[in-house]
């Protein structure tokens, strides 16, 4: 838990506040009235998530084309056999968890293949408009998009949703190294996504793209993997908007494929999939509680206020985070006490026809003599009951900074950053905050936690744009530590 840190150091604050919070805020009272339980009223991020509203690139023809030349070179060298099988792979699903978290969900797919050549008219694999077109470059989307959520960048830094091979062959391109954390860039300013290019056994490739810096397998062009093999992490690297996985399947023949089979999908007879997850799969991906109202935007505007501690007379925001949401799905709230009543209730009914990610927000307002100990948040939905706990009580400060140097990094230049304070998480992932163009220029190349402090070193190139920069620190449970103004890049005479 990092959610009651103070900042002790000039030039940066622990952020204590959040304008612009949507919830309708519930009555206020020295106690509940048992016999009639108050109704929390609701009040959804529904304003639609910003995320779906940006679309990424195609990723660059040359990829493909460096990918079949290799893989004309591994043919030739007899490490590749096309007529080994005629059959197209079964494939297994390409993201998981990684080892040591156990969150219901990660990932939600937001976006397929386009079977409609047309320009300004969708069609997907089901016979829906889940996909998109670029009118102005002509594209039709050409893979499957699988969203990291909720808190993308927060999974991105800790490296949480994993790529694995969805089917066994050979590495024919690999490309690493690239910035991690774009969020809607103009089509016309080129970006190069971190990927990795896998051809198969009857000679269709799969491109595992937007992939997060530093994270890819350390295997080589031409090296084996086998199927559930790890690839790399999911991030949001070359023209993306938000931290997922795209993939794209071409078929021997130079054809793309979506592997989902469905009635307006011509490129395949039947699912590629060894196991073809439902075109809608409501569910649970997350339920927490928080300090304020979280955010989903971009890197440097998403703000998690996690926190499971609260005391007397204080807010607690319950968000539940539902993937797949259809109209007329309920989603029912419960919460409980220390001695296990009823305290608050709501049930949010769904009107709109559908929603990839859809997170759903209550506020609870505690009353200033609320008994303290383990209260519960209990979520039902579509069959399934979610928990979370958290504590009231008076506690003591359990994370703070006391210090952040030095004050200025000169472009051009490696140094460390030391953060001094106390109650630092050993598994903390730090990353630095910045709109896009200011962001690219800089890379957190090693990271050192221990319990009174984080060391961080940083790589400013010369090319990274003179002024500060926010250092955020995100523990597993994403409780964060947002430092504002850690630091300032100075030109390299400043």
């Amino acid at each position: 838990m990092l959610s009651r840190a103070k900042l002790g150091f000039t030039g940066a604050a622990w952020i204590c506040a959040l304008s612009g919070v949507l919830f309708s805020p519930g009555a206020r009272a020295s106690d509940w009235d048992r016999d009639r339980v108050p109704r929390l009223e609701v009040v959804s991020a529904a304003a639609r998530a910003q995320i779906l509203d940006r679309h990424t690139a195609p990723l660059p023809a040359d990829v493909v084309e460096r990918a079949r030349r290799v893989q004309a070179e591994l043919e030739t060298l007899g490490l590749l056999d096309p007529t080994q099988s005629s059959a197209s792979p079964k494939l297994v699903w390409p993201l998981r968890q990684r080892a040591g978290y156990d969150h219901p969900g990660v990932w939600a797919a937001v976006r397929f293949v386009d079977h409609d050549s047309r320009l300004g008219f969708l069609l997907d694999y089901q016979g829906g408009e889940r996909t998109y077109d670029l009118t102005e470059i002509e594209y039709n989307h050409q893979g499957t998009d699988l969203l990291a959520w909720p808190f993308g960048w927060a999974k991105t830094a800790l490296a949480q949703v994993e790529v694995v091979a969805a089917a066994a062959g050979r590495i024919v391109e690999r490309i690493d190294g690239n910035f991690d954390q774009e969020c809607g860039r103009p089509l016309e300013e080129e970006r190069t996504a971190n990927l990795v290019v896998i051809a198969h056994s009857d000679g269709s490739i799969a491109i595992y793209g937007h992939l997060k810096r530093g994270s890819l397998s350390p295997k080589q062009i031409g090296d084996r993997v086998e199927a559930g093999e790890y690839l790399g992490a999911v991030a949001s690297s070359g023209q993306s908007s938000y931290a997922h996985l795209h993939l794209e399947i071409w078929g021997a023949a130079g054809d793309v494929i979506d592997p989902f089979a469905g009635p307006h999908n011509p490129t395949v007879d039947e699912s590629w999939w060894q196991s073809q997850p439902p075109y809608y799969e409501s569910g649970f991906l997350a339920v927490m509680t928080h300090s304020a109202e979280p955010t989903v935007a971009c890197n440097y505007e998403e703000k998690t206020w996690r926190q499971d501690r609260f005391e007397p007379g204080e807010d607690v925001y319950l968000a539940s985070f539902l993937r797949d949401l259809r109209r007329g799905q309920k989603l029912r709230i419960r919460v409980l006490d220390p001695d296990g009543a009823v305290v608050a209730r709501s049930k949010y009914r769904a009107r709109d026809p559908h929603w990839a990610i859809y997170p759903v927000s209550h506020r609870l307002a505690l009353p200033a003599d609320a008994p303290p100990g383990r209260w519960t948040f209990r979520a039902k939905f579509e069959g399934s009951t979610l928990e979370e706990s958290f504590e009231v009580g008076d506690f003591e400060t359990e994370a703070g900074v006391l210090a952040v140097k030095p004050a200025k990094i000169r472009a051009g230049k490696r140094r460390k950053l030391k953060i001094r304070g106390f109650g630092f998480d050993p598994k903390l992932a730090a990353y630095v905050t910045a709109p896009a163009e200011l962001g690219r220029h800089l890379e957190i190349v090693r990271a050192r936690v221990r319990d009174r402090k984080v060391t961080l070193t940083i790589a400013v190139d010369e090319a990274a744009s003179p002024g500060p920069r926010t250092i955020v620190l995100t523990a597993p449970d994403y409780s964060q530590l947002v430092i504002e103004n850690a630091f300032r890049v100075a030109t390299p005479s400043g």
